[in-house]
């Protein structure tokens, strides 16, 4: 594992690379996704419980990290993000919650959390605000409406055509949700 972040141009090109193994600023222990939102980058550094943000160049900005002293940790398994409409969303795989930011990394809410969540991966939205995220534990995709409200979910543990079992990654593109179905080793539209 390199523990860094890898700019490519679309030919493959290397434009830059950033980080290395470490529990410093700038530094990753199992970095696990990224975004790239007004001019930053944000990155789910899980092995070090902890969201840092860099600028385009991959200079270090800031980061918010577990809570120390007892206090109720902001993240222990901080694994995907999504920066959206001036907010940054990341889904904590322990706390079993999708966690609302500023991004200036202050915290605002939590936004899903168990029980309809039960080992949170990836985060995404479609164009009218609805959220998506894999839940890992109970091998489904919970969808929530604009306003966070619960709305349904899809997936059970199958690996049958359109069933998910794993999922672990997923995205939205022109209103089409793309998951990684990693128990069925294919990716499901």
């Amino acid at each position: 594992f390199n523990h860094r972040v890898v700019q490519l141009s679309q030919d493959g090109t290397v434009i830059r690379t950033f980080g290395s193994m470490g529990i410093g600023e700038g530094q990753f222990f199992f970095p696990n996704s990224l975004a790239v939102d007004g001019g930053f980058v944000f990155v789910a550094d899980a092995g070090n419980q902890r969201i840092q943000k860099f600028d385009l160049e991959g200079n270090f900005i800031a980061q918010v990290a577990s809570a120390a002293d007892g206090a109720e940790p902001q993240f222990i398994a901080p694994r995907g993000v999504n920066a959206v409409n001036g907010y940054l969303f990341v889904a904590d795989a322990t706390l079993h919650a999708v966690k609302r930011f500023d991004y200036d990394l202050n915290y605002i809410d939590t936004v899903a959390s168990y029980p309809a969540l039960n080992i949170p991966n990836q985060v995404a939205f479609d164009t009218q605000g609805r959220m998506a995220v894999t839940n890992v534990g109970s091998h489904q995709v919970v969808f929530y409406n604009a306003d966070f409200s619960f709305s349904h979910v899809i997936g059970a543990g199958r690996v049958g055509p359109g069933e998910i079992n794993g999922a672990a990654g997923l995205a939205v593109a022109n209103n089409e949700l793309f998951v990684v179905n990693g128990g069925g080793h294919k990716v499901q539209v």
